[in-house]
């Protein structure tokens, strides 16, 4: 409290919450860090990330180790190849596009979205 009135940006200053995270949780009467212990994790959750969840259970004493967001599933993958010269024989352009073709579907099998594959062209300059 600062002159009898409530420190608004205890929130933002104590805990690293962002501007936008902030005015998220500012309709749940999340406006302190008091608010955050409070705040039930599930719905932090639910509010901002998995982020914010591990950061209302660390506010809580409980430790977050081994608790990491899970990374986003790639939505594109580029396999490219720069010849440095013109490419005038076609066997090595072929031998290269090969090559290029088997190790995309290594990658996309990897990722398990083979059946979300779309082919392009090979582009010259």
């Amino acid at each position: 409290m600062l002159g009898g009135r409530p420190n608004r940006a205890a929130a933002r200053c104590a805990a690293p919450i962002g501007s936008a995270l902030a005015a998220r949780l500012h309709p749940f009467g999340s406006r302190t860090t008091a608010d955050l212990v409070a705040m039930a994790p599930a719905s932090a959750r639910d509010v901002g990330t998995v982020v914010l969840e591990r950061l209302v259970r660390e506010l809580n004493g409980v430790e977050c180790d081994g608790f990491k967001p899970e990374p986003e599933a790639s939505k594109a993958t580029a396999m490219t190849r720069q010849f440095g010269v013109p490419v005038t024989d076609l066997d090595a352009l072929r031998e290269a596009m090969v090559r290029r073709a088997a190790r995309a579907a290594d990658t996309l099998t990897d990722f398990r979205s083979l059946e979300q594959c779309d082919a392009h062209a090979v582009r010259s300059a």
